[in-house]
């Protein structure tokens, strides 16, 4: 519940921290996270959630969506210093994991 993740955040503040990072291999976290790091002015390292070793993005209509809709719905939170686009892939620009530049570079454009 929103209440968990501010005390989560929190306590990270508390013990010091001033950046939590979204792990690739993880989910993307509810509102209430994001805004308790706004809040109490942690930063936040995003991976987006891909990982290496069969969870590689995919250059899919599905994907593309899905990271346009993540990328706008958390746009707005000056908490997020840092979009990464993969945890531990090879990331190279041309296929099949051209998705990750091409996406974040172009979030706040209509779907192709």
């Amino acid at each position: 519940d929103a209440d968990a993740h501010k005390i989560h955040v929190r306590s990270a503040a508390d013990a010091g921290m001033n950046i939590l990072r979204v792990w690739g291999g993880g989910i993307f976290l509810p509102d209430a996270w994001y805004d308790a790091c706004d809040e109490t002015g942690i930063l936040v390292y995003h991976d987006m959630q891909y990982a290496q070793g069969g969870h590689d993005p995919q250059n899919t209509t599905t994907q593309a969506a899905e990271l346009r809709h993540q990328i706008r719905r958390l746009s707005h939170h000056p908490a997020i210093a840092l979009w990464d686009g993969c945890n531990a892939c090879h990331v190279a620009i041309g296929p099949p994991t051209v998705i990750h530049a091409r996406v974040v570079m172009t979030a706040g454009r209509p779907a192709d």
